[in-house]
């Protein structure tokens, strides 16, 4: 080496804004090499050296995976060529410093035990898995089939829990018939399971005291009542504001049954006087009585009679009276009607034109006569007028106390009646 070449050189930012001639040959201080031109590129392209240090690698990933590099140019690692790994079969690979892949295997998958410090999990054949540390499914869990578990979940035994609860409620949802349960304090108003027991006792406390009085409509007394027996027999009841009692002395069904009734109005008073006026009436016209015709003989012959004396007086009496009434006014010293013109009204009718006698006294007396008429036919014609006339009439009354009496047959009071009873809470 007598001669020496020397070569235009300068940094890699130096080279990164200098573009050199078609084929000219710089050197790069900073990574140590030379770096070729072609006229066109800034900075132009730099070499790698032998050891490579001065290209990284993500350089050559990229140009494998281009194709720029073929898989030939590479050394030849020494591994046989094919695919590694298989569901029964984990691959095995060695790779050097350089990321070269030395060596390639694989090995049988463990089926019985996958251990990574102390957990494990093992897989028996054609058995359960088991597992000796806890699981995490933070997405959920999925199972088709049974889940068995020996131990605890959570903290709590399944298979007891199974024991205790597991015949407790059915299908639906709702506790199964006889499920029994501890009964609470009647005061304990939580949100335990009620037995009967408990409501019985509540409903006692709280909604029938003892001692509480109800009426029923059946003959015995319901569960926890005793049918009270004294003095409650045949009765009425009676609703009242103050405080309630009893009494009365005749029993309801002897009260309403079917009866007659007599009884007798106390004496009542009647007075004073009645002034009866007749008003004023008006006749008038004529009468006239139409031709008659007679005619023959007639013999008249009145034979020996006894009569002489007197004939004796005789009052007629209200039912003898022609059947007539009377206005009534007010006379002075009776009673008015509400307006004050004096009128009371009109009297009843009274009066039935009954038959009456008079008696007659006398000494026997004889009368003889005889004799005879013949006519012929004639006519007796009679006419009669009458003018307008009045007739007036007034009379008084007084009546003393008098009684009125009423009689009422099958008075029917058996009225229709439920039967009841009372019941004292116990």
């Amino acid at each position: 080496m007598a001669k020496l070449l020397k070569l235009r050189r300068g940094t890699t930012t130096q080279h990164a804004s200098f573009t050199g001639a078609e084929g000219e040959v710089t050197v790069d201080t900073t990574k140590d090499t030379a770096v070729v031109h072609d006229g066109s590129q800034a900075g132009g392209r730099p070499l790698a050296r032998e050891d490579m240090t001065n290209v990284s690698s993500a350089s050559i990933a990229g140009r494998l995976g281009t194709g720029s590099i073929q898989g030939t140019q590479l050394e030849n690692s020494g591994v046989t060529a094919g695919a590694y790994g298989s569901s029964s079969a984990i691959p095995i690979v060695t790779v050097d410093a350089q990321g070269l892949v030395t060596a390639a295997s694989t090995t049988a998958i463990d089926s019985t035990t996958i251990a990574n410090g102390s957990a494990s999990v093992a897989v028996a054949n054609n058995g359960p898995i088991t597992s000796n540390a806890n699981h995490d499914f933070s997405a959920g869990i999925d199972v088709t089939g049974n889940v068995t578990v020996s131990g605890t979940v959570d903290g709590v035994d399944i298979a007891t829990r199974d024991t205790l609860f597991g015949g407790l409620t059915s299908s639906s949802g709702v506790l199964k018939a006889g499920v029994t349960a501890s009964t609470q304090a009647a005061s304990d108003s939580s949100t335990k399971v009620a037995t009967t027991s408990y409501v019985k006792s509540a409903i006692t406390g709280y909604v029938f005291p003892s001692g509480t009085k109800m009426i029923f409509q059946q003959t015995s007394a319901p569960t926890g009542w005793t049918k009270v027996t004294s003095s409650v027999d045949n009765k009425a009841l009676r609703v009242v504001s103050g405080t309630a009692g009893s009494g009365g002395s005749n029993a309801f069904t002897n009260t309403l049954q079917s009866r007659a009734i007599n009884a007798n109005a106390g004496n009542t008073t009647q007075g004073g006087n009645i002034s009866v006026s007749v008003g004023n009436t008006t006749a008038g016209g004529n009468v006239s009585v139409g031709n008659t015709t007679a005619g023959g003989n007639v013999s008249v012959s009145i034979a020996n009679a006894a009569a002489g004396g007197t004939v004796n007086s005789h009052t007629l009496t209200t039912a003898q009276m022609p059947g007539h009434s009377h206005s009534a006014g007010n006379s002075g010293n009776g009673r008015t009607n509400p307006n004050g013109n004096g009128r009371v009204g009109n009297t009843g009718n009274a009066g039935s034109s009954q038959s009456h006698s008079h008696g007659f006294s006398g000494s026997n007396h004889s009368h003889n006569a005889n004799a005879s008429f013949s006519g012929s036919a004639h006519n007796h014609n009679a006419s009669f007028s009458g003018n307008a006339h009045n007739h007036n009439a007034s009379g008084n009354f007084s009546g003393s106390a008098h009684n009125h009496s009423i009689s009422v047959g099958n008075l029917d009071m058996a009225v229709q009646y439920l039967d009841v009873i009372i019941a004292s809470k116990d």
